[in-house]
């Protein structure tokens, strides 16, 4: 499973401190963004992911343009193929939630995988798939190695603030986003598998007894997200 990092979710951190706010960025730039949703995931959880996703962009100056039921993306446009584990064509851990490849334009969430997490730790799964998307999004939009110490890119995220909805992009990462965006024609960062979510840590009570994962990958959700 070479490139790919399971991702926790835990959070335990500010994400006020490091995001940079639309405000501070000036005009939205915007990113359409096709769905191909293979699993038929339910609309109204399709709508509070598209939510979430969409306020993690636009918190560092980003409109998400969605199409769902795009199995065929069109020219300038990203892709999230909603799938299963054992329809996904690559070996991942347990705790993998979906993955991506820096500078490709096509990300994969496991969707079984997202359903089980969010049931076992008690998070929205609407709320969680959103996170998921938008992190394996990031890393399409991101250099190579994107994990970060904080925020929606982290490797281990915290399931209270993704309950309370508040993870975010660093300021930082989101400079580089928009810098991509200006000049994608150009980006040939090297191909690397980023996974997401990983659902081995929840709540600190029980963090302990979850797996860890090296930084590289999206796995389960309540504690991590590379």
């Amino acid at each position: 499973m070479s490139g790919l990092r399971v991702a926790l979710i835990a959070f335990g951190f500010s994400i006020a401190a490091g995001s940079t706010s639309a405000s501070d960025l000036g005009a939205a730039q915007h990113i359409a963004l096709a769905v191909c949703d293979l699993e038929g995931v339910p609309n109204v959880l399709m709508r509070v992911a598209e939510q979430v996703a969409g306020e993690v962009y636009r918190d560092i100056g980003i409109t998400l343009d969605w199409s769902d039921n795009e199995c065929h993306a069109g020219d300038g446009a990203f892709a999230v193929n909603i799938t299963r584990r054992d329809l996904a064509g690559i070996l991942v851990s347990d705790h993998t939630l979906g993955f991506a490849e820096s500078g490709n334009r096509d990300a994969t969430v496991l969707y079984d995988r997202v359903k089980k997490f969010a049931r076992r730790y008690h998070v929205n799964c609407g709320v969680m798939l959103g996170y998921v998307i938008a992190h394996e999004l990031g890393h399409l939009l991101l250099p190579p190695k994107s994990h970060s110490a904080a925020g929606v890119m982290k490797g281990m995220i915290d399931l209270q603030l993704a309950s309370e909805r508040q993870l975010r992009f660093t300021g930082e990462q989101g400079a580089l986003i928009l810098g991509k965006l200006d000049a994608l024609t150009g980006y040939t960062a090297a191909a690397r598998l980023q996974n997401c979510c990983d659902a081995s840590r929840a709540p600190s009570d029980i963090a302990a007894s979850l797996p860890q994962t090296t930084s590289g990958s999206t796995a389960a959700w309540p504690t991590h997200v590379p």
